[in-house]
């Protein structure tokens, strides 16, 4: 019984962590897209 304990722990852990380092990969994407977004209409009229 604490093994298994300790295994669901781990795994949620592990679980979490990349829950975490999806969602920055996604907010970075999304910043980056709105970051090019908003500058490629002032490069093109200069």
């Amino acid at each position: 019984m604490l093994l298994t304990a300790k295994l669901n722990l781990m795994s949620g852990m592990v679980v979490g962590a990349a829950a975490v380092m999806v969602m920055k990969q996604v907010c970075k994407r999304k910043r980056c897209k709105k970051h090019q977004e908003t500058h490629a209409p002032v490069a093109a009229s200069d």
